[in-house]
């Protein structure tokens, strides 16, 4: 329980401000976003691994809406051989309310990654 709120504190702290424009009928609602991401499980030699399609419909399916998304590298040095991993991440936009189920899920704040800059633009 502790973990869940010390991961739950370290989100919302490191979360990104917009206004949303959503279908909620006011304009001006702020809604806090913040980047996630889960490995991708992509393997030298080997298939693309977990697509971002496949980890948005794993959110959409727990009611997780995607802001947008992109494919990234994890910035650790690795192995060069067959089956060996290659830090490939998939890394998600969500609203911060939703950082709790998207961590359940075995996504993690990309602010844990402290071997690569990752920025994320939503358009």
């Amino acid at each position: 329980m502790k973990s869940s709120l010390l991961v739950l504190s370290a989100l919302v702290l490191v979360a990104c401000e917009a206004v949303s424009n959503g279908d909620t009928g006011n304009k001006n609602e702020r809604v806090t976003y913040i980047n996630v991401f889960k490995d991708a499980n992509k393997k030298q030699c080997f298939s693309e691994g977990i697509s971002l399609q496949q980890m948005e419909t794993e959110l959409a399916s727990a009611n997780i809406n995607v802001r947008c998304s992109q494919r990234s590298n994890d910035g650790l040095m690795y192995p060069q051989a067959c089956g060996q991993d290659e830090g490939t991440i998939n890394v998600f936009q969500i609203a911060s309310d939703d950082a709790l189920r998207a961590g359940e899920l075995g996504y993690k704040n990309v602010a844990e990654i402290t071997s690569a800059n990752i920025i994320l633009e939503c358009k």
